[in-house]
């Protein structure tokens, strides 16, 4: 007998891990993932420009090779002025497989690309018409010829309307077959200026209503004409 043991203690463990990367790959929801990510990114187009007082622009496109980094199916990097005080958010929104999406962070990226974390990121709410939005924060810094850059950015994702910032989110969002994450950056002049104070928080109010409109349209009505039912069709004829 001890000579089956290890071979099926092998094969056991085979079929586990195979199983839960399926998990992880959503194989089991009784849902087309790749239909639901083709969605996902088609939806980032519909996010309104105009929104309110806010006059979005968009910024140039992530690259082949940024969007593999970034573990993206899709990208939207847009910048929000007021023309009414010339405040401005930076944006970048970002749909794809949660597992990706899920797992690169500003705290990652930032310090890749040179910046410093001024202090450890936080979990921070904030109340729209939506619901409320989960996120984390912090602020980044850099040093430059012309003095240091200090940049305050938020980060939450959804794959439901409801924005969450989970403290493990690879674990939270496991199984999702699409999920979306969404960047605010403002400059900030000073890392001391409370958060509610800054101009994204104001701006995040604003948007967060009128991009889940695009993001999570609701389903459509059955028309008067052709009303919905349960019942099976009768076959012509009978």
């Amino acid at each position: 007998m001890k000579s089956y043991v290890a071979p099926a203690i092998a094969g056991l463990l085979i079929v586990s891990t195979g199983l839960v990367h399926a998990y992880w790959r959503g194989a089991f929801g009784g849902v087309d993932n790749d239909a639901v990510l083709r969605q996902f990114a088609e939806r980032l187009q519909a996010v309104p420009l105009r929104i309110g007082d806010w006059e979005g622009k968009d910024e140039a496109e992530m690259d082949e090779r940024e969007r593999q980094v970034a573990g993206a199916d899709a990208a939207l990097a847009r910048r929000y002025a007021n023309t009414l005080t010339a405040q401005a958010v930076s944006l970048s929104l970002v749909s794809g497989q949660f597992r990706n999406v899920a797992q690169h962070v500003p705290t990652q990226c930032y310090v890749a690309a040179g910046f410093q974390m001024h202090n450890p990121e936080i979990q921070y709410n904030v109340e729209t018409e939506a619901g409320p939005v989960e996120c984390y924060t912090t602020v980044f810094k850099k040093d430059e010829p012309t003095g240091t850059l200090y940049l305050r950015v938020f980060w939450t994702w959804s794959y439901d309307g409801k924005w969450i910032a989970p403290k493990l989110p690879r674990v939270a969002l496991v199984g999702q077959p699409a999920l979306y994450k969404l960047y605010f950056i403002t400059e900030i002049p000073l890392p001391g200026q409370p958060i509610e104070q800054n101009t994204a928080v104001e701006f995040m109010r604003k948007f967060i209503p009128a991009a889940n409109k695009a993001l999570f349209p609701e389903p459509s009505a059955p028309s008067a004409e052709h009303p919905a039912t349960n019942e099976p069709t009768s076959p012509a004829g009978s």
